[in-house]
């Protein structure tokens, strides 16, 4: 990976977190950015097969009594 791409991936991600805090809709930017330096479209929307979690961590961390 050159310091090029680096550069833009590091920068999408910025202009995207900054997207996501205001109203939303930082993917927009990302998986574009993903697929254009060559990351297989499958890939770059990963984070749509990682279900949620079905109660918050830190409950279930307090119910088990390992915090």
């Amino acid at each position: 990976m050159s310091f090029v791409h680096i550069c833009l991936i590091l920068a999408t991600g910025v202009a995207a977190g900054f997207l996501d805090t205001v109203g939303g809709g930082g993917s927009l930017l990302t998986m574009p950015m993903l697929i254009f330096l060559g990351l297989p479209s499958a890939d770059a929307n990963g984070d749509m097969g990682r279900p949620n979690p079905p109660l918050p961590r830190p409950a279930v961390q307090r119910h088990l009594g390992l915090v």
